[in-house]
Formats: C-alpha cells, sequence, structure tokens
C-alpha cells in the first residue's frame, strides 16, 4: 500500500453551516469506505449521494486499487479521510489522490448517478401489541362505513416520491484536475529527491468562462492547456500526461483507466494509449 504522496484539490467554494454539514458528510465517507474495502480483487470503488443542509446533495467516490487487501484498503481510505479536517473543512468539495487510493466528494453530481446502487429499504414498523378487552369492559364499537366510501379510519396513501434529473457537465475544470495529477507524478519522477506536496484549488462554476479541454484536443491545440513554465521540459512527456488526464475525464467511467494502469502509463515508454 502506498499512502504517500498525497494530493489535495479542493472546492473555493464555503458550506453555509460546516457542523449540519459534516453531520451527513462524514457518515457517508465512513458507509462508502466500509463498502469500498468490502470489494473484489477487480474492483473496489463505491459511490452514493446523501441529502444535505440547505437543499444541497453530497456526492462522494472513494477508489482502492484492486491489489489491497480489505484491511490496506481501509486504513488507506481512512488515513485520507483523517486529512481532510486539516486541509478542506468547511469548504463544498475535495479530491484526495494516493497511488493506492482516492476520495472525492463534491456538492454537484460529478458522476452519472444512474450507476448510483439503490437506496436500502426502511425498516419495518414494529407491530403494536393486541388489545385485550378486560371483563368487565364493554365490546369495542365498530365503525360503520357507508357503501362506495372508505372507513373513516383507513390511512391516507403516501405520495412523497420524486424524480430528481441531474445534468453532468464535465469542465476543463474536471480534466486539469487529474492532468495536474500526471504532471506532478511525472516531475517527481524527474526529481525522485524531493518531497511533492501540493495543494491545488478548483472551482465547478467558470464553465462558460473556459474553453474546453476537449475542443483543445481535437483542434491539435494541446500544447495551449500546458503553464509556459513547464514548456522548457519535454514536451512528449506533458503532451502524454495530458492524454492520460483526458482518458481519467471520459463520461463513460467505464472506460476510465484505473489507477494502477494510470502508473503503469506513466512508467511505460512504449505502451500505446487509447484515444479519449
Amino acid at each position: 500500500m502506498e499512502a504517500s504522496p498525497l494530493f489535495a484539490f479542493y472546492n473555493t467554494g464555503d458550506v453555509s453551516d460546516v457542523e449540519a454539514f459534516n453531520n451527513v458528510l462524514l457518515p457517508l465517507l465512513n458507509i462508502l469506505r466500509n463498502r469500498t474495502a468490502s470489494g473484489n480483487s477487480t474492483h473496489k470503488s463505491s459511490l452514493q449521494s446523501a441529502p444535505a443542509p440547505n437543499f444541497q446533495t453530497i456526492y462522494a467516490l472513494l477508489e482502492c486499487t484492486p491489489d489491497l487487501s480489505k484491511l490496506e484498503c481501509n486504513g488507506c481510505l481512512q488515513q485520507i479521510q483523517s486529512f481532510i479536517p486539516q486541509c478542506c473543512n468547511g469548504k463544498q468539495g475535495g479530491k484526495f489522490v494516493t497511488p493506492s487510493c482516492d476520495i472525492r466528494f463534491e456538492v454537484y453530481s460529478f458522476y452519472d448517478p444512474s450507476v448510483e446502487p439503490p437506496p436500502s429499504p426502511p425498516p419495518p414498523s414494529p407491530s403494536p401489541p393486541p388489545l385485550v378487552p378486560s371483563a368487565a369492559s364493554p365490546p369495542p364499537e365498530l365503525p360503520t362505513t357507508t357503501p362506495g366510501r372508505v372507513p373513516a379510519f383507513a390511512g391516507k396513501e403516501s405520495n412523497s416520491s420524486r424524480t430528481t434529473i441531474v445534468v453532468v457537465v464535465i469542465t476543463i475544470s474536471a480534466a486539469a484536475l487529474i492532468i495536474s495529477i500526471c504532471i506532478c507524478i511525472y516531475l517527481r519522477k524527474r526529481n525522485p529527491r524531493k518531497k511533492v506536496e501540493i495543494v491545488l484549488t478548483h472551482s465547478s462554476g467558470e464553465a462558460e468562462d473556459e474553453i474546453s479541454a476537449w475542443k483543445q484536443w481535437r483542434d491539435g491545440t494541446t500544447s495551449n492547456l500546458v503553464d509556459p513554465a513547464l514548456r522548457t521540459d519535454s514536451t512528449t512527456e506533458i503532451m502524454k500526461c495530458i492524454h492520460i488526464g483526458l482518458l481519467c475525464v471520459q463520461e463513460n467511467v467505464d472506460k476510465r483507466p484505473t489507477m494502477a494502469s494510470v502508473v503503469l502509463m506513466l512508467n511505460s515508454e512504449s505502451m500505446s494509449l487509447s484515444v479519449p
């Protein structure tokens, strides 16, 4: 298990009620951590949403590399979870990544809500104890009914279900997030003796003002996404990082590579990459 280096990203928006928000977030992460650690040798990830204060919804996704045992996966995620209050307490979202596991939560849907598991059914209500009339008591009077009408004691049918439609918008912020991880790993490979500890920020509300990373890729102008300070390094390696970053933010979750595959792509000089 590799729990370091740890890369932390957080949403710049603040929640209005930190205590109430954490009262929803922390139990949700605990449930998903146990569910993720209980995965099999080919798949260790889980996602779920939960209603939060002020008409918000918290969406969370936890992952471990499949080679970890249940104990190792739980320990890796627990270590990241303990870091959240130090870094991002009161923030509307964050992503925390290590080579072996990662956690992400937001107040907007960053995955397809249809892949969420169905909610657990509520426990059945206990049956009331039978009434035993005493010998001195007269028999209870049965309610009278009128033909064609419902008895006065009949319950009312509940109609509390509702349907929520969530539109997922993948912006350059998401792509930049993954690309930043790849570039940081690339820089760490070039300077193995230096400790890499980076905290970046991202915001989900700038979609209309940002140029789509996918458009840059299709137009062949991907180099415009690279910070000028990094263009003195290997252009091939940086373009490779951007390529891998786009593979990691594909709309179809099943087509995204695992963390183990990303590490393999970064370390391989001959491995061919699929087109995102």
